[in-house]
């Protein structure tokens, strides 16, 4: 859900506030007590590894939104609604508006398996990472807690631990920020860890070895716990994965910028590496100083451009210091509004080339960031088919609108419940315009600015989220997805430009 506003510390009870009074604590004082809690209404949950939510009791139009497994929505009414499409006939009415079937993917008895032990899994909607996250070395995805006998034979398929290549450079985007460091196992076993078998979820599969997670590929999970010598993590879709066998992702700490206050457009973004700094001699002359920019840091601006020779500098607000209009990638206030919007509507500015998201309402900004688009470039004027997008690796142009809004959401070309092969596990705060194209965080790469992904817009998980609070529609608080459809309000505007 989006974050709960915190408790301001500073900003206490006062002595008065927090005390009983002495007349308040006096036997004779009155003995009025608040009137007793309403007890808490009853609840659908989700066992299945997507329940959607629709407009209607019936599936005959798209759904309007979906709940993830672990999680629960409020229902409306508890005598069910009877309708098509569902194989019990048994439609629930959820809040704040539509409907979910009872069917297999559903429970309305939330202190039975699998739905506890899927809850006590369930993200951290209160963060930016609402998992943590590791990079497969290839391992196996163990249905219960492994003898050591057990792991020794499953195991000999994969090559041994001490022997996994510790490589000082990644060999692809998706492990720039995997680490070496072990993976400490500090927390509790999970209570539903010391059966003879895991809790599964409809159409998982039994016995020891669930499925494998092959290397290169990125894995969520709740918790690190020690059994027999040896850490395991307990990942979400209820399997148990050896923490050796893993790589922890170090989380990044980059973000963007409010537009606000003393801070206004243009600004200047450093990009990849450090750029040099410059400043003005007393015989006129810019000059390199021994100073640098830093990577992902950004620069206000004067406006006002000085031509040297071949080269352009453009002034800072720091007196006499300048910066190379070659090193910058700048965001300006916009010359005019995207097609169809309104004065005082919001809307995300994407440059490709400059690879800057700027939030804007109108002509007003009030964000600005880094991120990556596609790592083929901008797409060529002939490309137009979502494949052609893919193949090349290009984020599309155009005008669109947040078409779905995903809390986590697993990413993977495999048309099947459960992917085998290829995934990135539990992607936060995702924001789709062109399905499969979307806004979203990126929790394995920091290189924001430059281009990296396979078409989507690349975010860090703290502008992530930030980025998918502030965007139309809003997502109630239980749900996991929602649609922007006119029943929850049409989705945030996206110009994606060059």
């Amino acid at each position: 859900m989006p974050p709960q506003t915190p408790v301001d510390a500073d900003a206490g009870p006062s002595t008065a506030d927090a005390l009983p009074s002495a007349d308040a604590a006096s036997p004779d004082a009155g003995t009025d007590s608040a009137p007793p809690a309403s007890p808490p209404r009853p609840r659908i949950g989700s066992v299945g590894r997507i329940t959607w939510i629709y407009g209607q009791p019936s599936r005959k139009v798209g759904p309007i939104g979906f709940i993830r497994p672990g999680t629960s929505v409020t229902l409306r009414s508890e005598a069910p609604t009877r309708g098509p499409d569902c194989t019990s006939n048994r439609w629930f009415a959820i809040e704040p508006r539509g409907f979910v079937c009872n069917d297999s993917t559903t429970t309305l008895a939330l202190d039975s398996e699998p739905f506890k032990a899927l809850a006590a899994l369930a993200p951290d909607r209160t963060s930016p990472w609402p998992y943590r996250y590791a990079y497969s070395t290839g391992a196996p995805m163990y249905g219960r807690l492994p003898s050591a006998e057990q792991q020794r034979k499953v195991e000999r398929a994969w090559r041994p631990v001490d022997k996994l290549p510790r490589n000082t450079r990644p060999r692809s985007g998706h492990e720039e920020l995997a680490g070496w460091n072990p993976i400490d196992g500090t927390d509790s076993v999970p209570y539903f860890a010391g059966g003879a078998e895991l809790p599964r979820m409809p159409g998982q599969r039994t016995g020891l070895l669930r499925w494998e997670i092959p290397e290169g590929q990125m894995l969520s999970y709740r918790t690190a716990f020690e059994h027999q010598g040896r850490v395991f993590l307990a990942s979400p879709d209820l399997t148990l994965v050896p923490a050796d066998r893993m790589r922890p992702f170090r989380p990044s700490d980059f973000h963007g910028v409010a537009i606000e206050g003393n801070v206004k457009l243009p600004i200047a973004w450093i990009r990849h590496s450090p750029k040099d700094r410059y400043r003005r001699a007393d015989d006129g002359t810019i000059a390199k100083t021994a100073d640098t920019w830093p990577a992902r840091s950004w620069i206000q601006l004067t406006g006002h451009k000085e031509t040297r020779g071949s080269e352009v500098f453009l002034e800072t607000r720091e007196q006499g210091v300048f910066v190379r209009q070659a090193d910058a990638s700048v965001v300006e206030m916009p010359d005019r509004l995207p097609l169809s919007v309104a004065a005082d509507e919001k809307w995300i500015d994407v440059s490709l080339e400059r690879g800057t998201l700027t939030l804007l309402v109108g002509n007003k900004p009030v964000f600005s960031t880094l991120m990556s688009p596609g790592a083929g470039g901008p797409p060529p004027g002939s490309a137009k088919t979502n494949e052609e997008h893919v193949k090349g690796s290009w984020t599309p142009v155009g005008i669109y609108r947040v078409t779905y809004k995903v809390r986590e959401t697993t990413m993977t070309p495999e048309n099947k419940q459960f992917p085998e092969k290829n995934w990135i596990a539990d992607v936060p705060y995702t924001l789709y315009f062109r399905m499969p194209f979307a806004i979203h965080g990126a929790y394995w790469h920091e290189d924001f600015g430059m281009p990296k992904s396979g078409g989507c817009v690349n975010l860090s998980p703290l502008d992530a989220m930030r980025v998918f609070d502030w965007a139309e529609p809003a997502l109630p608080n239980e749900w996991s997805g929602v649609s922007g459809v006119p029943a929850n309000g049409l989705g945030t505007r996206i110009h994606v430009r060059r």
